[in-house]
This record gives C-alpha cells, sequence and structure tokens, in this order.
C-alpha cells in the first residue's frame, strides 16, 4: 500500500520530502487524520523554503502552542505557505492544501488547490484522481467524470480511477432514478422473510 511504502521511505531516509505529502494523503484515504496532520506538519519542518515558517506562526498568534498538530494550526501554516508564493505557487503545497480543506469538508476550495496543481503538473494520474474525487464527494459526480477519464488516460491501469469512475456511474444512475420515480424507490418492500 501507498501508506506503508512511504512510511517505509521515511524512515529510510526522513529526509525525503517526496515521501511525505502522498504519505499524508494515503493517512487521510484511511481516516489517519493526526497522523496525515503530523506528517503535513513533518513536510514542512523539513523542507527547506518553509522549514522557518513554523516558528513565525507559532510566534505570531496567541491562538497556537509551539508544537501543536490540529488541523486549524496546520491548515494556517500552508495558508501562510502559500502566501510565500502567490505569482508561482507550489504545487505539493496547493496539494496538500487541497487535502485539508477535503478535511474540513471545503471541497469547492479544495477543488481549486488541486486545479492549481494540474497548472503545473497536467501529467498527475494521482491529481486528477484527486481532483475527480473532490469533486465527487462534494455531490459534483457528472463534473468528477473528465478528471477520471484524464487518470486512467495517463495510467490506464489506475484502480483507484476505475473503481472512483465506477462509484461516480452508480451515483449518477441512482440520481436519475430518484429524480424519475422517487416514490417508488422509498417506498417499503415486500418482504416474506429475512433469508
Amino acid at each position: 500500500s501507498t501508506q506503508s511504502t512511504g512510511k517505509k521511505s521515511i524512515t529510510a531516509k526522513p529526509d525525503n520530502l517526496e515521501a511525505y505529502i502522498p504519505l499524508a494523503v494515503s493517512l487521510t484515504n484511511e481516516s489517519h487524520k493526526i497522523e496525515a496532520l503530523k506528517t503535513l506538519r513533518a513536510w514542512l519542518e523539513l523542507h527547506p523554503e518553509y522549514n522557518s515558517l513554523i516558528q513565525q506562526v507559532e510566534q505570531s498568534s496567541e491562538q497556537f502552542v509551539s508544537g501543536e498538530c490540529t488541523h486549524d494550526f496546520i491548515s494556517e501554516l500552508f495558508l501562510q505557505t502559500a502566501l510565500l508564493k502567490p505569482e508561482d505557487p507550489d504545487p505539493d503545497v496547493q496539494i496538500a492544501l487541497g487535502l485539508l480543506y477535503n478535511l474540513s469538508y471545503e471541497y469547492d476550495k479544495a477543488v481549486d488547490c488541486f486545479k492549481t496543481s494540474l497548472a503545473k503538473r497536467p501529467s498527475d494520474y494521482l491529481l486528477w484522481n484527486k481532483l475527480g474525487a473532490t469533486l465527487a464527494n462534494s455531490g459534483h459526480c457528472k463534473e468528477a467524470l473528465p478528471a477520471y477519464y484524464r487518470a486512467l488516460d495517463l495510467k490506464p491501469t489506475y484502480q483507484r480511477a476505475k473503481a472512483n469512475l465506477q462509484i461516480s456511474y452508480q451515483s449518477l444512475e441512482m440520481q436519475s432514478l430518484m429524480q424519475s420515480n422517487p416514490v417508488d424507490l422509498l417506498a417499503e418492500p415486500e418482504i416474506d422473510g429475512f433469508w
């Protein structure tokens, strides 16, 4: 799994910045929110361009304490990091922000972050899938389909995109059924027994 691969990579080489963001994504997918937040913080702590920002944010706000790993604090760190390069956004920072916005159910903001990253990484099939999943999670399954198809164009064997595409189509089918005859679908079925 991505999670075990990421952890092994970080254990073997703790300064491998490329392993942290995918690990945070994997941890989020597995509902390990606190570990994901810690991983995002560790990425910032190790990043040569951004590591001084943590101390600055902690010192400039009485709201946060040293070593904090709450969603609010990590989000504030990444927002401040993004503001360092508004004209030339760092795609990794935007991916982290997209992840953080997903965790707080702010899907429109997450979509914007992923689209910003895609402007710099148009061939990133994982990122296209993240965009699709975020659109689908926000109830925009139809809009998610092109993102999943793009992910599959880039990597036809990518199983997560295939599964997400199928889920979106099933959701759209259910929406269509509900619109065409909602009363029949909500009626209690006749059951002759439990088995």
